[in-house]
């Protein structure tokens, strides 16, 4: 385990550099663009989606430079996203990372904008991904566009606005967050596939295992959201209590939801055993994303 969390750390540092790299400030008009970006992806965070890509690709011998940006681009998906679902208009959070949210630093509009600037800079890189063919490159932006589109993160995104204050029965709730949240985990595991000319038995096991993680990890979160909701929000009561959602622990209680987080996870670490050798770092980062229960 050791030597598999150096692994991971270094891993963690090479994506830091990059993004560090790909967000350079730019001495222009609207250098505040570029400052509130930094702002928003280069503070505290897990990194676990691009982390997930390099551990996916290391499955299949791939050095980490071929997959670097586009772990990056789906790193500035998921920040793009954060600075939306924290608007006013969306869960209204003060707080993200123990940091105040980017609306909270900079005007709500400027903050819409950023998300939006990630967003297209994310496509902007995957279409000129050094190392990678130009079928590569386009297989990428799709499973992208799809993950994060109408039928992914943006779908489970409207179906979470549209069910406040509705209670949902638990398959509803699973659809929904297999959006939200799924989609992105499983992009992250597709785009480690792409990369390494993964077969199709490996192909669609990485994305059975992407949804299962993707799901557990929502429920994880909806479990950390109420026993650890001042650390996250900074108040006592969650943004989802406040804001009248279904959740796995309202629907199911904190123990059944910890328990379902729990089978996702024993189910993932089955089909892992399918997959090539190295599946070690796979593991570590599991272990450590659902390490608070």
């Amino acid at each position: 385990m050791q030597t598999e969390l150096l692994a991971l750390r270094n891993d963690l540092e090479e994506v830091n550099a990059t993004l560090e790299h790909l967000l350079q400030t730019k001495e222009l008009e609207h250098v505040h663009l570029y400052e509130a970006a930094r702002y928003a992806v280069l503070g505290p965070g897990k990194r676990i989606r691009p982390l997930l890509c390099l551990a996916a690709t290391q499955l299949f011998g791939i050095p980490n430079s071929h997959a670097l940006v586009p772990a990056s681009a789906l790193e500035l998906i998921h920040c793009y996203s954060l600075i939306h679902d924290d608007l006013p208009a969306m869960d209204n959070d003060d707080y993200r990372r123990g940091r105040p949210t980017l609306h909270k630093v900079y005007p709500e509009g400027h903050a819409i904008l950023t998300g939006d600037y990630l967003l297209t800079y994310a496509f902007e890189l995957l279409s000129n991904a050094p190392h990678l063919s130009a079928e590569k490159r386009i297989n990428l932006v799709r499973i992208l566009a799809e993950a994060a589109g109408g039928e992914g993160m943006v779908g489970g995104q409207v179906r979470d606005v549209s069910s406040e204050g509705k209670n949902l029965k638990l398959n509803d709730l699973e659809e929904l967050h297999l959006r939200k949240t799924g989609r992105m985990f499983q992009a992250a595991l597709l785009f480690g596939a792409v990369i390494s000319d993964a077969n199709e038995t490996n192909y669609q096991l990485l994305k059975e295992i992407g949804e299962k993680i993707g799901l557990a990890f929502q429920i994880h979160d909806d479990v950390i959201d109420v026993i650890n909701s001042a650390q996250k929000h900074g108040y006592s009561v969650s943004s989802d209590q406040t804001n009248n959602k279904t959740t796995y622990v309202t629907l199911l209680g904190l123990d059944e939801a910890r328990t379902a987080v729990d089978t996702l996870l024993q189910e993932t670490k089955t089909l892992f055993e399918k997959l090539p050798a190295n599946q070690e770092k796979l593991k570590t980062i599991l272990h450590r994303a659902f390490s608070i229960k």
